[in-house]
C-alpha cells in the first residue's frame, strides 16, 4: 500500500480488530499506607547532586473571572465527503480533493489559498507482471465507493483508496497470483508539479507547497513485511516485490505503507504537550493537549478519534476556567472504560502548583467534576504522569506519579497516589522515592500496569554533573513492589526517561532515554525483568547515516510482543528542525534487537517534538493488533504552519520475532580452509561454499510458520537439525569434524532427515511438529540457535566424516 501524505499531514486507515476480554486472576484490595514520616537516605548509586537546577518558573495566575464555559472549534471541516456525479466520484477532505473516473485517480492537494489554480497528480495503472509475465488487467475499472473507501477493481488485483479527513492511503491488494516470482507494478504519474526523491519517498512541489508520496512495503497475511524498491522515472512509478518474498508470501499480498499521519488540532490556537491512550475496546482513542489562552492561562482539551484518525465528536474541555492547567497526561481504566486526564495547576489563592484531574468517558457524555489529587500551601507538586489498569472488573485504579519539591532545586521526590475511575482518591500518598538531598525529576509511568504492576522511571542528578536514570515498580493496589533501583548509571549524561508497559503475564519492560555523547544525543533502550537490567541497546546505532544526528525525547509502549519507540531527530545541520521517527524493538528477556529502525512519521521545516505513543494492548491485553498511535506537538515553521498544533499518526508494527545468520565463512576459521562463499558453513566434498542454513516464515509462538532449510549438502546424506540455548566461544564456535559448531548446550535434537539428490533438506516438513513444539519454545518467547549437522563420508581434507552448516539465532516472540 503506498501512502500519499498531504503537505499538512498523513493517515493510515486501519480496521480495528475484534477484542475479547482476557481472563485475569481474582484480586483482593489492599489499601496503601500513609506517607512515611522518616525520609530514607539516598541509595549508593545516586549520591547528592553537585549542580542542582532551579525549579520551573510558572506564570502567576491572572485572578480574572471565569472567561467562558466552552470554546467551539471549527470541526465541521474535519470530515470526508464522497460526492458521486455522472462521470465518477469527487472526494472532499479537510485539505485535499480526489477525483475518480474509470481507471483513473486524481489527487488534488491543497497547496495555498493564493495558488492560481489546482495542481492535481493523476495515477493510472500501466501494467503489472509476475515472474516477468503480464497480468491481465480489466479495462477502465469503475470506482466503487463505501463510506470511507473507494475501490478500483483491475481484475488481477484491487486498488484501494482509504479516506480520512486529512489524508488518503492508496493500496494494491493481490488476493490471488497465477504464479510466484518477482511482482512489479507500474503506474503512470502525470502532474505539473516538479518531482524529487527524498529519503522518505517522492515529493511533488511548486512555489505554493508540496505533497509527499511515501515509500512502500510489501505485507502478507502472516504479517511478514519487506521494504520495497520504489522508482520514479520518466513519469512512471515502479514498485518491485522481490521473487523471494513473493515465493514465501501468504495471500493476500498487499503493497502497504509503513505509517501515515493526520492532523489532530491544527487551528490558529497554539497547542502543545499532547498525550494519547486507547479505550478498552480499541475502537476509540483519547487525545488530550494543552491550549494557550494567554500567557497566564492554559487550558486542557480532550478529544476522541477512531484509529483511522476520524473525529468521533466527543471532545470536551478538561479545563476551560481562568486557572492555569499544564502538561496533561491520560490513561484508561478497563473496568469502567473511562479515562483520567491529569495536569498540574496553579492555585489562585496560595500560588502553589498542585495536581488535579478529571475523568471522562468516550462512549457517553459522562465527565466528572474537576478534583484535586494532591497539593497544599506548604510545597509544590508538578509534572504528573498517569498509568491505567486494563483489569476488566474492580477494584482497579489509576496511578498518578508526580514530582514533589521538598527543597527547591536541591531535593525533589517521587510520590504517587491511587485514583479511582469515579474521581476519588484511594489510600494515602505513596512514597516511591523520598531520599534525602536527591534531585529527582522527569517522572514517567507506564501507560498500563498490565493488570499487575506499573513501571516507573525518572531522572536523578549525579555527582559528575550529569544525570542517571532510576526505576521503581508499584503494584496495582499501590504497594511498592520494587523500590528504587538503577537503570542507567555511569559517566555519560542520561536524561528524558520513558517507561513502557509490560506484556501481559510478564515483568518484562523497556526503559528508553537520551544519552549525551557531547556532539549529539542518542536514544538508548534498557530491557528489564522487574528491577533487573538484562540488556541495553543504543537504538540510534541502527539509524545508519543518521547516527550523528541529535535524537531526543523518546516515548515507548508495548503491543504485547514488541516495543515501539517514538522520538524526534534534528534534521541535517538545522538547530531547530526536529522530525518524528519510530523504531520497533524486540526484547524477549534474553535478546534485544531493532526490528524496524528510523521509520519516518512526519517531517516539515518546523519542529515536531513531544511525541507520545500508545498501543491498544495498554488498555486491553486481549487485543491482537500490532498497531500503535502517536501524537506530537508541531511548532510553527511560518511557511506551511503558522501556529503550534497537535498532530497524530498510526504506526504498524510487526508480528513474531527475528532471525539472523552467523557462524558462517565471514566469522569462523574452518579446519579445511575458507569456502568460496561467506554465507554458509565450512566447505564439504559436494560444494566449496559449504552447507547453508536458511529460513522462511515467522518465528511467532502464536502463529508459528518458521521453517528451516539447508542447501549444499552432499546428496542423500544424513542431516540432523538441532537446537542450542547458547552460542559457543562468543559466537565464534569450536571445531567439530570438518566444520565449526556454534549452537551450545543445553541442546535438543529436532529431526534426523535424508538430504535430497540435489543436496537439500527441510524441517519441519508436512506432518512434522512445528519448531515451537519440537523445541519446547515457551509461549512468552525465548532466543535459541539452530544448526544442521550432516555426514560427509567422501574423502575430503582430513579423516573426519562430519560437517556443519552455518547457524541461525532466532528470537521467538508471541
Amino acid at each position: 500500500m503506498l501512502r500519499l501524505p498531504l503537505f499538512a499531514a498523513l493517515v493510515a486507515a486501519l480496521v480495528p480488530c475484534a477484542r475479547a476480554q482476557l481472563e485475569f486472576p481474582s484480586r483482593s484490595p489492599r489499601i496503601p499506607g500513609p506517607e512515611s514520616l522518616e525520609r530514607p537516605t539516598a541509595a549508593t548509586f545516586a549520591p547528592t547532586p553537585v549542580a542542582p537546577r532551579t525549579a520551573p518558573d510558572f506564570a502567576p495566575p491572572p485572578g480574572a473571572p471565569h472567561k467562558r464555559a466552552t470554546l467551539a472549534l471549527e470541526r465541521d471541516r474535519e470530515q470526508v465527503r464522497v460526492l458521486p456525479d455522472e462521470h465518477g466520484l469527487w472526494v472532499r477532505g479537510a485539505n485535499y480533493k480526489l477525483r475518480f473516473e474509470p481507471g483513473r485517480a486524481s489527487f488534488v492537494p491543497f497547496l495555498a489559498s493564493h495558488a492560481p489554480r489546482n495542481f492535481p497528480i493523476d495515477f493510472v495503472v500501466r501494467r503489472a507482471t509476475v515472474a516477468g509475465q503480464p497480468l491481465r488487467l480489466a479495462p477502465d475499472a469503475k470506482p466503487q465507493a463505501t463510506e470511507l473507501r473507494v475501490e478500483l477493481d483491475h481484475g488481477a488485483f484491487s486498488e484501494r483508496w482509504d479516506l480520512a479527513p486529512r489524508s488518503v492511503e492508496q493500496s494494491f491488494v493481490f488476493a490471488e497470483l497465477p504464479r510466484r516470482g518477482e511482482l512489479a507494478l507500474e503506474l503512470d504519474v502525470t502532474t505539473e508539479l516538479a518531482a524529487r526523491e527524498t529519503p522518505d519517498g517522492f515529493e511533488f512541489f511548486n512555489d505554493y507547497g508540496h505533497a509527499l508520496y511515501g515509500r512502500a512495503v510489501a505485507l502478507d497475511a502472516s504479517g511478514a513485511r519487506l521494504a520495497l524498491e520504489t522508482e520514479l522515472r520518466d513519469d512512471v512509478l515502479r514498485l518491485t516485490v522481490p521473487a523471494s518474498f513473493v515465493a514465501r508470501a501468504t495471500l493476500p499480498l498487499v503493497i502497504d505503507p509503513v505509517l501515515a499521519s493526520f492532523g489532530i488540532e491544527a487551528t490558529p490556537t497554539d497547542t502543545l504537550s499532547p498525550d494519547v491512550t486507547y479505550d478498552t475496546t480499541g475502537t476509540a482513542i483519547l487525545y488530550c493537549w494543552e491550549e494557550i489562552f494567554s500567557a497566564s492561562d492554559h487550558d486542557v482539551w480532550a478529544d476522541a478519534y477512531d484509529p483511522a484518525g476520524n473525529p468521533l465528536y466527543r471532545g470536551e474541555w478538561i479545563d476551560a476556567t481562568a486557572t492555569y492547567w499544564g502538561r496533561p497526561r491520560t490513561a484508561s481504566n478497563g473496568a469502567t472504560d473511562r479515562f483520567l486526564v491529569v495536569a498540574h495547576t496553579i492555585n489562585t489563592t496560595t500560588g502553589r502548583v498542585e495536581v488535579w484531574g478529571r475523568t471522562r468517558s468516550v462512549t457517553s457524555t459522562l465527565i466528572s467534576a474537576q478534583f484535586k489529587i494532591l497539593g497544599n500551601a506548604g510545597y509544590d507538586v508538578l509534572y504528573p504522569d498517569v498509568g491505567g489498569d486494563p483489569y476488566p472488573t474492580g477494584p482497579s485504579y489509576f496511578l498518578v506519579a508526580y514530582e514533589r519539591i521538598y527543597a527547591a532545586g536541591v531535593d525533589h521526590d517521587v510520590n504517587a497516589r491511587l485514583v479511582t475511575a469515579n474521581a476519588t482518591l484511594q489510600g494515602g500518598v505513596i512514597g516511591v522515592d523520598q531520599s534525602v538531598n536527591t534531585y529527582d525529576i522527569e517522572i514517567s509511568v507506564s501507560k498500563s500496569n498490565s493488570s499487575d504492576a506499573w513501571n516507573l522511571a525518572w531522572q536523578r542528578a549525579s555527582p559528575a554533573g550529569g544525570n542517571d536514570i532510576l526505576g521503581a515498580r508499584v503494584a496495582w493496589d499501590g504497594a511498592v513492589v520494587a523500590p528504587t533501583f538503577p537503570v542507567a548509571v555511569g559517566p555519560l549524561d542520561h536524561t528524558a526517561p520513558a517507561a513502557s508497559s509490560s506484556p501481559a503475564g510478564t515483568d518484562r519492560w523497556v526503559c528508553v532515554y537520551e544519552e549525551d555523547y557531547g556532539t549529539d544525543h542518542d536514544i538508548v533502550a534498557s530491557g528489564l525483568e522487574g528491577a533487573s537490567v538484562r540488556r541495553t541497546l543504543n537504538l540510534s546505532t541502527y539509524d545508519g547515516n543518521f547516527l550523528g544526528q541529535d535524537q531526543r525525547t523518546p516515548a515507548i509502549d508495548s503491543d504485547g510482543t514488541h516495543f515501539a519507540v517514538a522520538y524526534s531527530e534534528l534534521y541535517s545541520t538545522s538547530t531547530t528542525d526536529f522530525d518524528v521517527y519510530v523504531s520497533e524493538v524486540l526484547f524477549n528477556g534474553i535478546s534485544m534487537t531493532v526490528l524496524q529502525a528510523h521509520q519516518p512519521v512526519f517531517q516539515t521545516d518546523g519542529a515536531e517534538i513531544e511525541a507520545q505513543i500508545t498501543s491498544p494492548e495498554s488498555s486491553n491485553p486481549a487485543q491482537s493488533t500490532h498497531d500503535y498511535t502517536l501524537a506530537w506537538h508541531r511548532e510553527p515553521d511560518f511557511y506551511f504552519f503558522a501556529s503550534d498544533d497537535i498532530l497524530g499518526a498510526t504506526f504498524r508494527g510487526t508480528s513474531g520475532g527475528s532471525v539472523a545468520s552467523f557462524c558462517d565463512g565471514s566469522t569462523i576459521q574452518c579446519p579445511c580452509g575458507s569456502g568460496t562463499a561467506t554465507v554458509g558453513g565450512c566447505p564439504n566434498s559436494f560444494t566449496s561454499a559449504g552447507a547453508r542454513l536458511a529460513w522462511s516464515g515467522q518465528p511467532s509462538t502464536t502463529t508459528d510458520s518458521l521453517q528451516l532449510f539447508v542447501a549444499g549438502l552432499p546428496p542423500n546424506t544424513t542431516c540432523l537439525f538441532f537446537q542450542g540455548a547458547n552460542s559457543i566461544n562468543g559466537a565464534l564456535g569450536s571445531v567439530n569434524g570438518d566444520g565449526v559448531r556454534c549452537a551450545g548446550t543445553p541442546m535438543r535434537r529436532l529431526a534426523l532427515t535424508l538430504a535430497s539428490p540435489s543436496g537439500g533438506a527441510l524441517f519441519p516438513a508436512a506432518g512434522q511438529l512445528p519448531l515451537t513444539l519440537a523445541g519446547s519454545i515457551p509461549p512468552t518467547g525465548t532466543t535459541v540457535i539452530y544448526q544442521a549437522w550432516y555426514r560427509n563420508p567422501a574423502p575430503f581434507c582430513g579423516p573426519s566424516t562430519t560437517n556443519l552448516s552455518n547457524a541461525l539465532v532466532v528470537a521467538w516472540t508471541p
